[in-house]
């Protein structure tokens, strides 16, 4: 079979770790397919690092606006007006696309993506190649058109794995289709991170997205309260504090550099690494964590390393809740992110947060087997 992975790219550190999880994945349970991606997700050297095939035609993420429909309509035409690696896999021979946008389908991102979806969709049916949505996060879907849109979404796709409970809500209250929408763990959460000898640090991952998507509640205290827990640390333990970079935009490389400026400690220092997957081991070796980027905080949890989320949307603290640590992310500031903090300050409590933390992770395993084996019998 020829699978075709879309949603990824390789400047989001969870997003290039997503595309690295179902990889393997696919690679494992289907030794003799073939898997592709676009040529426009990265250059020809980020793409052989994946050790898969390109598709002969520059799509683009349905994010893209109105760059996607054009891509979708004459990417035949336009693919040689750029400078895109050459692929080798033609669209018309794809059997299944695997979707891991993450978090594109909702009200906070509007009705471009959505609507790009369905477009995409009737270019897949018209194909004969099954859709499936990874689990992600969805909804809510109360914008202007996007009930239609997310409704066709649904109807068309193959299977739907939204990544919990609330995100199954939104979408089963557009359509009621058990046999096809089924609640499935986050891909990475089963990929990498094995238990490894714990460093002397916690890590703090900043997220500027919430000074925008969240900045109604966030946007005076966000850098306030990382600061204050950072002095926290500094002051109450000899662990040193590692920000840690999950995304290679400016605002978040901006917020990193502020926060080792306003911590007068040779103690926090910045860390930036390109490889996802050393991203994720580091952070499996730190005491625990305080970050604001969804998966770095999966691969938090998955590690069994205690955390607190500062977060914006459901998919935080149905992340949280999954594990059984729910009073530990937070969607607004609150006084008790210290008093959580103080709880991981305390090297026994961080113990039992952990035990706690690999029990989840058993099921958590048994979960995504399941996933795996309702893909199975689709393909």
């Amino acid at each position: 079979m020829i699978f075709l992975i879309v949603g990824a790219n390789f400047y989001n550190k969870g997003a290039h770790l997503m595309l690295l999880s179902v990889i393997e994945s696919l690679k494992q349970r289907y030794p003799n397919s073939r898997i592709c991606v676009s040529p426009t997700i990265g250059t020809q050297e980020q793409i052989d690092s994946l050790g898969v095939e390109i598709l002969d035609y520059p799509l683009f993420h349905v994010g893209a606006g109105k760059t996607f429909e054009r891509y979708l309509k004459f990417g035949k035409f336009l693919r040689f007006l750029r400078n895109d690696p050459k692929g080798t896999i033609k669209w018309k021979n794809v059997d299944a696309i695997f979707d891991i946008s993450g978090f594109a389908f909702s009200d906070q991102w509007g009705i471009n993506p959505v609507k790009n979806l369905s477009i995409f969709l009737d270019a897949a049916v018209k194909n004969h190649t099954k859709y499936i949505l990874m689990p992600q996060a969805f909804g809510p879907f109360e914008g202007e058109g996007m009930k239609k849109y997310m409704t066709e979404v649904l109807q068309k796709a193959d299977l739907v794995f939204p990544r919990d409970r609330v995100s199954y809500e939104y979408v089963s209250s557009l359509v009621n289709d058990p046999d096809k929408i089924k609640i499935a763990p986050d891909i990475t959460l089963t990929y990498g991170g094995e238990s490894q000898e714990l460093g002397n640090y916690c890590c703090a991952i900043p997220n500027g997205r919430i000074l925008d998507q969240g900045a109604e509640l966030w946007a005076t205290e966000y850098e306030k309260l990382l600061n204050e827990t950072i002095a926290k640390i500094c002051s109450q333990t000899d662990l040193q504090v590692k920000v840690l970079i999950h995304d290679t935009g400016k605002i978040d490389s901006e917020l990193a550099q502020k926060l080792v400026e306003n911590n007068d400690s040779d103690r926090v220092t910045i860390v930036a690494e390109e490889d996802a997957l050393k991203l994720k081991k580091a952070i499996a070796q730190s005491q625990f964590v305080i970050g604001s980027r969804f998966h770095s905080l999966a691969s938090a949890l998955s590690s069994n390393v205690p955390s607190i989320a500062l977060g914006w949307s459901h998919k935080y603290t149905m992340l949280f809740d999954n594990y059984g640590v729910a009073e530990y992310s937070f969607l607004a500031p609150d006084p008790k992110i210290l008093e959580r903090l103080d709880t991981l300050l305390n090297p026994g409590d961080r113990a039992a947060i952990r035990s706690k933390l690999q029990q989840a992770n058993e099921k958590v395993k048994a979960e995504s087997e399941k996933m795996w084996a309702a893909i199975g019998a689709k393909l």
